[in-house]
């Protein structure tokens, strides 16, 4: 199957081999596609300018960063700053997660979104895990404030995929998954129950998600590797992208410094004013323009731009 020219491209970077996830809430568990280990497709799919929402993997329930991993990978862990964000929007909610997936049985773990009651309930993220497709919520005291640095922590061992926040395991659920199969993605992401087009959210957009020093386990949580130094992967089958994906590439910015990247999604006349593939100069210089550079000079960033050959993507479809 040939791969649109556009749609992913290739690098020699190690970092470029992993792929993401999508939205969480709208999301089917069990949906991935089961792929063996050996054929896992290297890549991430950062421009997705032409492609419609019914051909990326959860495109029809948000926006999102989704990285997601090639097989055998069973834990990820990383200090997370979540935003606040605004809206009166009841039909959008922002989700920060970690998701794991077997091609079979798919369990998420992170943070959802809760806007408040205006009065005892303020905004917050709350913690939560979901395993294909049934939800638990920690307690309220578990909830974390928006602007707050946190230590993330999920990971899957013996039957069981737990989560911990800081230095405390708060939530956990059975589930059962093929250690030799499982992909861990890593994802940002406005679920709605339409598809995102940037002009129909009443916020303005989830702005810098600001993760740090990621890392991925093969064997539970009990070590780690760099988060960057591992592949990502993509890959296309019966026309629709799975994996790591951007979607839509026009309103998403991702900045990466050192072991740090900052991800933000946002509405039509938010960002940086990388409009139609070109850069507004006078933008605020925080938000980063890369997305209009042209692949040939994309590609050579260490950031996750490694695009994968076709064959052939979480409220949770992403």
């Amino acid at each position: 199957m040939n791969t649109p020219r556009h749609s992913i491209h290739r690098c020699a970077h190690a970092r470029c081999r992993r792929a993401p996830l999508g939205i969480v809430m709208i999301f089917l568990a069990g949906s991935w596609p089961t792929l063996r280990a050996q054929e896992c497709e290297e890549g991430v799919l950062t421009d997705t300018s032409g492609l419609s929402a019914t051909q990326i993997h959860g495109g029809q329930s948000g926006a999102f960063v989704r990285e997601m991993t090639c097989p055998r990978y069973t834990g990820i862990a990383s200090y997370l700053t979540p935003p606040d964000y605004q809206t009166s929007d009841l039909n959008e909610q922002p989700w920060i997660y970690y998701g794991f997936s077997d091609g079979y049985a798919d369990a998420e773990a992170g943070l959802s979104f809760q806007g408040g009651d205006g009065d005892a309930l303020l905004p917050r993220w709350r913690p939560y895990l979901n395993v294909n497709g049934t939800y638990l919520y920690a307690s309220e005291s578990f909830s974390v404030s928006p602007d707050t640095r946190i230590w993330l922590k999920a990971a899957y061992s013996d039957g069981l995929l737990s989560l911990w926040l800081n230095s405390d395991r708060i939530l956990e659920a059975a589930v059962t998954l093929d250690p030799e199969q499982t992909r861990v993605r890593r994802v940002t992401a406005i679920a709605t129950p339409y598809a995102f087009d940037g002009r129909n959210i009443d916020s303005p957009g989830l702005k810098e998600v600001f993760w740090e020093s990621t890392l991925l386990s093969r064997d539970g949580g009990t070590s780690y590797l760099p988060f960057d130094s591992e592949p990502l992967s993509a890959w296309r089958e019966g026309g629709i992208w799975y994996g790591s994906v951007y979607w839509p590439s026009d309103h998403i910015s991702y900045d990466e410094k050192g072991e740090s990247d900052t991800i933000s999604i946002f509405a039509d006349d938010e960002g940086s004013g990388c409009r139609a593939g070109r850069p507004d100069r006078s933008s605020a210089f925080r938000w980063t323009c890369f997305l209009w550079l042209p692949p040939l000079i994309r590609q050579k960033r260490r950031h996750r731009r490694r695009a994968a050959s076709a064959l052939g993507g979480p409220s949770s479809d992403a």
